[in-house]
């Protein structure tokens, strides 16, 4: 996830510089998406647990089910987010474009798998393997929030080779290209889920990770068609409702939890990933960054990374807080919690921030 800057400032600026210089050189819509997308995370993880597999959905599902479909775009967006800025602007050589962006994403992923390995067993009191960590590292299994990390890193990696794929989606190019990535990441799915149908092939074709990525790049660069302009809110709401009802009807009527609508490439998400960050570029444009968003949407990394540990604490009873327990019904839990976890880890992300060095591992 990069800092969001217009492609003349893509890789960030000094330190030193006085303060509104960096606002000059930041897009507010980018800063702005990815304050809303930490958001999103952390309210999907803190409503996760009413989710579950019961059988008859009551209203502490409906609660969950309704706040997590609500913010399922959040993923996608910072895929996007991530295309948009990485896609356009002046090209880089190859080998100073890994020596750049590389460092960024594994040396948080080290340090923090480190440190979650570390907090599980010695939380646990169980013994430490040097096998068990690296060979979870290199599956991706110390911590599964940490997935995106694993994602982002290959597209980081594909990134040179995708800008000129990005130039030439115009026109007939990026319907069929858009048309593709949609039958491969949100029809295929869907159709087998509800009706058996199997498609082979697609999957291995057009990564739904990709799309998001090239298509972040797409959206950024060319001007929005003035009906998607119009009608962004709508397809928002529409994919919403879709995602929304479609799990709980599929929940009801296969008595076991059904995640198809749920699914990030799934029809519902993507449109409210597109909703999402249209409204973004319409309302805020092309204006600069003031400078309190700024500082919100460099925290945004460090509190994905930290945000796990804080709601571990908050819940577990060995800690003694049990915040879940206390706060009761999701109607107040999942808000309340949401807010806590995110305040927590921003202010641990702030503080680690200030610390010569660690800085690096919170991505500041």
């Amino acid at each position: 996830m990069d800092s969001p800057t217009t492609p003349l400032a893509e890789t960030g600026l000094p330190p030193a510089m006085p303060a509104g210089a960096e606002a000059a050189g930041r897009l507010a819509y980018l800063d702005v998406l990815r304050v809303a997308a930490i958001a999103g995370v952390v309210v999907i993880h803190v409503a996760a647990r009413h989710v579950d597999v019961r059988a008859a959905p009551d209203l502490s599902w409906w609660t969950g089910n309704l706040w997590d479909a609500a913010v399922r775009w959040c993923v996608p967006v910072f895929v996007m987010l991530s295309g948009a800025l990485l896609l356009t602007g002046p090209e880089m050589p190859i080998g100073r474009f890994y020596a750049r962006r590389l460092p960024k994403i594994l040396v948080p992923l080290l340090f923090w798998s480190l440190a979650f390995y570390l907090f599980v067993k010695l939380s646990d009191h169980a013994p430490l393997e040097s096998g068990g960590f690296l060979g979870g590292l290199l599956g991706g299994g110390i911590l599964n929030r940490y997935w995106f990390l694993y994602m982002i890193l290959w597209l980081y990696l594909s990134a040179p080779f995708l800008r000129p794929v990005a130039v030439l989606l115009e026109g007939a190019y990026l319907r069929v290209f858009l048309c593709l990535w949609l039958l491969a990441s949100s029809l295929r799915p869907l159709l087998h889920s509800l009706w058996g149908i199997s498609i082979a092939g697609g999957d291995s074709l057009f990564a739904e990770y990709l799309g998001f990525f090239l298509l972040g790049a797409i959206l950024h660069r060319q001007q929005t068609p003035g009906w998607l302009a119009r009608g962004a809110l709508l397809l928002f709401v529409a994919g919403f409702l879709l995602t929304a009802v479609g799990t709980g009807l599929l929940q009801h009527a296969r008595e076991s939890f059904q995640d198809v609508f749920y699914r990030y490439g799934s029809p519902g998400v993507v449109a409210m990933a597109v909703g999402v960050f249209v409204i973004g570029k319409q309302r805020f444009g092309l204006r600069t960054t003031g400078d309190a968003v700024i500082r919100l949407a460099r925290l945004s990394f460090g509190i994905y990374l930290i945000h796990t540990f804080v709601q571990i604490v908050l819940d577990r009873p060995q800690y003694g807080i049990e915040l879940a327990r206390r706060l009761g019904s999701p109607l107040v839990d999942i808000p309340v919690q949401a807010v806590i976890v995110w305040g927590v880890s921003a202010a641990l992300a702030l503080a680690l921030g200030r610390i010569p060095w660690v800085s690096r591992v919170v991505g500041l």
